[in-house]
């Protein structure tokens, strides 16, 4: 009987995580990048709406950010943390004398259009930044990772300035006698 149960309860662990793990590489990253493609028909559909009343005029650099939006939406399965570390980087110096002309229409636009562009821009790149780290399992992987070393670093270098500001406090306290300072000033 107690054998029989526990066959039973790790069939059922097996098909629960079998579920569990079936939802988190094939539904959520499903489900993350259609969030994705909604910002981005969201700002596409705002900046139509500031062109169309002509508070933004249609230059270079609108349609630029305009393409681009509407090429990640398109691309949107091929926006991953994986694949934008294996693009290659000849295709971006091709681009770079096209966006000389996207900069220098940028340029002729008075302040507050080129604000209300950089925002686009400035959304835009949000929304890849946050695709490349939450969109896929490597992304997820490499947050994971650059989470725990930034609070790692953050935390050695507060006990290193820790350490130094008591080292230093109790050593100017015994100064006089040329001894070192107990270890139980030094340490908690």
């Amino acid at each position: 009987m107690a054998d029989t149960q526990a066959q039973l309860l790790l069939i059922t662990f097996l098909v629960v995580s079998t579920g569990l793990w079936a939802c988190l590489v094939l539904i959520l990253p499903r489900s993350l990048r259609s969030l994705f493609r909604y910002r981005l028909w969201v700002l596409r559909d705002e900046l139509v709406d500031d062109v169309i009343a002509k508070r933004i005029p249609l230059t270079d650099a609108v349609r630029d950010v305009l393409s681009t939006m509407e090429a990640l939406i398109r691309d949107s399965k091929n926006v991953t943390l994986g694949r934008w570390l294996l693009l290659p980087r000849k295709s971006m110096q091709v681009a770079s004398e096209y966006h000389k002309g996207v900069e220098a229409a940028f340029s002729a636009m008075t302040r507050e259009e080129q604000e209300r562009v950089s925002y686009f821009r400035q959304s835009v790149a949000r929304a890849v930044a946050m695709r490349l780290l939450i969109g896929s399992p490597l992304g997820w992987l490499f947050s994971v990772v650059f989470v725990t070393a930034k609070y790692s670093f953050a935390l050695n270098e507060r006990i290193k300035s820790q350490l130094t500001e008591r080292l230093t406090a109790s050593s100017a306290v015994h100064r006089d006698g040329n001894k070192p300072p107990p270890l139980s000033t030094c340490v908690g």
